[in-house]
């Protein structure tokens, strides 16, 4: 029945800088001084990264060689999934991959306690945690937990030379849910 069912949404709109974020961003997280933080995803040097974004910032902030970069344009999530913990670099089967690194592997959006708030940022097989920006650095948060979705396939935006997710016309969507032992994925573009 329907009313068991279990639906998780997931959807990127464009972000502004020096905007208000969309109304239907969820926060993810707080920063140290409770500023809400929320999840974003930028093309950066080949890759699309995910990262953090809030009117604390100017852009989309991302982990990336060692160093915090403010990428600024970007998309930001709205919606919400599960989280599930995980450490050392570990990514559960059912995570869902929002964006690849410029040789190709998949990264996963993951957020951890850090510096007395919650950050959100990137995470991949062969990562040895939550890769956060903050202060100028890529740090890395051994602890974390993993957005997912059931099932287990990964959620991957179009691929292509645009700086996000989304085209002029509308944005990326991926829905899933769950009735009993089944498990559904559809990925559509809605158009604004």
């Amino acid at each position: 029945p329907a009313a068991a069912a279990r639906q998780q949404a997931i959807q990127w709109v464009q972000g502004v800088p020096g905007e208000p974020l969309d109304r239907r961003a969820v926060a993810v997280g707080t920063m140290p001084d409770g500023l809400p933080s929320f999840v974003c995803v930028a093309a950066y040097k080949g890759g699309l990264h995910p990262g953090m974004t809030g009117v604390w910032i100017d852009g989309c902030s991302i982990g990336h060689g060692g160093r915090e970069v403010t990428v600024k344009a970007y998309d930001v999530m709205v919606g919400s999934g599960s989280w599930t913990r995980a450490e050392g670099g570990n990514v559960p089967a059912d995570a869902m991959a929002v964006g690849n690194e410029a040789n190709g592997p998949a990264l996963y959006v993951c957020r951890a306690q850090y510096q007395g708030g919650m950050f959100a940022g990137k995470t991949r097989p062969g990562f040895n945690g939550c890769n956060i920006g903050d202060q100028g650095e890529e740090k890395t948060v051994r602890t974390y937990e993993v957005l997912v979705s059931a099932p287990a396939a990964p959620a991957q935006p179009r691929s292509g030379a645009t700086p996000s997710l989304y085209d002029n016309s509308g944005s990326w969507a991926v829905e899933s849910w769950t009735e009993g032992a089944n498990a559904h994925m559809c990925s559509a573009t809605i158009a604004n």
